[in-house]
């Protein structure tokens, strides 16, 4: 210290600079000028200064800045000590911010000063206390900022909780929030429009409040489904309106809430209404339906012989196709029949048109009741027809033949009162190993049936000729 500077006045075995010299507080004397008389080891120390440069500075001259807590700047004349000196009143536990440079952080101080009145020998001055708070103001600050960030976050928190009020009660879509009792803590109005209720009215209480019993257990049962499994659970739900009776389906999506320790909070639902969607479906389903059966029943009228209801040239070509590939997989025999009417001009020129018909569709007949459940009788144009038959060798194909001619011969077409006879010719064929397609079969058949007409009608001839198999189905 200065020799300069008088030391404080002692009192008996009372020694206050030394008491001075090891407070944790800063302490600075002023005199009546302003220029500070001492300054304790605290002091200069929360100051970052030698005592000794201390002494003799004021707040005039004090070289760093200083600011209030808001930042502003901090009048020399308005510090503490300056203050007591030209009021005579004590400061107490004013923020005072120094800032040495923008490089270091700045130091706060909380200061208090009073008045030391004149003693003999001795004028007054000015004791001055300090403390450094900068850990408490940079935490105060710190906590503002924070406090400021919560509210902000509150605020837009608020905006978004309001939005999205605002969008849940605009949306058609009906939504609710049900506690694990089942009871509503929260609906949108759609769902409130749904019950014909008032928001107000709907929270706190159940489905079995609005719904018939039936329905209620059915939403309940769902809301239970989805806690258990523990998964958003999407159905659909078709209600009744107890108002008017009206259908409504809808596609729920039901999501169970869980708290940190997986507790149940409730049913989280969404229900969008999906009526005129599921009418549409099922109308979309019910013409796929119709469509099916109407081109099943085009195909069946384009495959059919129209005036003797048998199966027409393209059903019998595509039987045969299939039957050719199966036959020469499984080297199963097939065989075919071509048949004629004998003479069928004479049966349109002597009876007519009309009588002609009746002599088709009475052959058409025997075919069918002469046909296994394997066999395919069709009418391939005119007076010509053709039985394909599945699983049978040449010579089981000539005995049914023959069968089938006899069967002909035997019986009369009877039409408009009138009665008369018929005979057919028949060309028998079956697959061969060296057979490329179907219609090598065909062809053979056509040579044994011209054969046949050749050789006087009403008889059966087959390619390649099977004497003994002839023989055997003539015996």
């Amino acid at each position: 210290m200065s020799q300069a500077v008088k030391p404080l006045q002692d009192t008996g075995n009372f020694c206050p600079q030394e008491l001075l010299r090891i407070a944790d507080e800063g302490v600075v004397v002023h005199d009546a000028s302003g220029q500070i008389v001492f300054c304790n080891p605290a002091a200069a120390k929360i100051l970052r200064l030698a005592g000794d440069t201390l002494l003799g500075v004021s707040s005039r001259t004090f070289e760093p800045a200083t600011i209030r807590e808001d930042g502003s700047p901090f009048p020399a004349a308005d510090h503490p000590a300056m203050v007591t000196l030209r009021t005579g009143e004590p400061c107490t536990k004013v923020v005072m911010g120094i800032e040495w440079n923008p490089q270091t952080p700045c130091t706060w101080v909380s200061v208090s000063s009073a008045i030391i009145p004149p003693t003999a020998g001795r004028p007054m001055t000015v004791f001055a206390t300090f403390t450094d708070i900068t850990p408490h103001v940079e935490a105060k600050r710190l906590l503002g900022q924070m406090a400021a960030s919560l509210q902000q976050k509150s605020r837009m928190l608020a905006a978004a909780e309001s939005s999205m009020r605002h969008l849940l009660h605009a949306i058609p879509d009906r939504v609710w929030v049900k506690d694990p009792d089942g009871t509503y803590t929260f609906c949108n109005a759609a769902l409130a429009r749904m019950h014909n209720a008032r928001q107000s009215e709907v929270i706190g209480k159940t489905d079995y409040d609005f719904s018939p019993p039936e329905q209620a257990a059915f939403f309940r049962h769902n809301d239970l489904q989805a806690a258990q499994q523990d998964r958003a659970l999407v159905i659909e739900e078709t209600t009744t309106s107890p108002h008017d009776q009206t259908r409504s389906v809808f596609e729920t999506v039901r999501v169970p809430m869980r708290d940190e320790a997986g507790r149940l909070l409730g049913v989280l639902g969404i229900a969008r209404d999906v009526t005129e969607r599921h009418d549409l479906q099922e109308k979309l389903q019910k013409s796929n339906v119709e469509l099916a059966t109407l081109a099943e029943e085009l195909r069946r009228l384009a495959l059919t012989d129209t005036l003797t209801g048998l199966p027409n040239r393209r059903a019998f070509e595509e039987a045969i196709g299939i039957e050719f590939q199966r036959s020469t997989k499984q080297g199963a025999p097939t065989s075919v029949l071509l048949i004629d009417i004998d003479h069928f001009k004479r049966v349109n020129d002597g009876f007519g048109h009309e009588a002609g018909d009746a002599a088709l569709m009475h052959l058409a007949d025997v075919l069918r009741a002469a046909s296994r459940a394997c066999d395919m009788p069709a009418r391939l144009g005119g007076e010509e027809f053709a039985l394909l038959l599945g699983d049978t060798g040449a010579g089981c194909a000539i005995a049914i033949a023959e069968r089938l001619r006899e069967r002909v011969e035997r019986t009369e077409v009877s039409f408009a009162e009138k009665r008369f006879g018929l005979t057919i010719s028949v060309g028998v064929a079956s697959f061969c190993d060296d057979d490329k397609e179907w219609s090598a079969a065909v062809a053979k058949a056509d040579e044994a049936l011209y054969e046949a007409k050749a050789r006087g009608r009403n008889r059966v001839r087959a390619r390649p000729v099977a004497w003994a198999e002839l023989a055997k189905a003539a015996g």
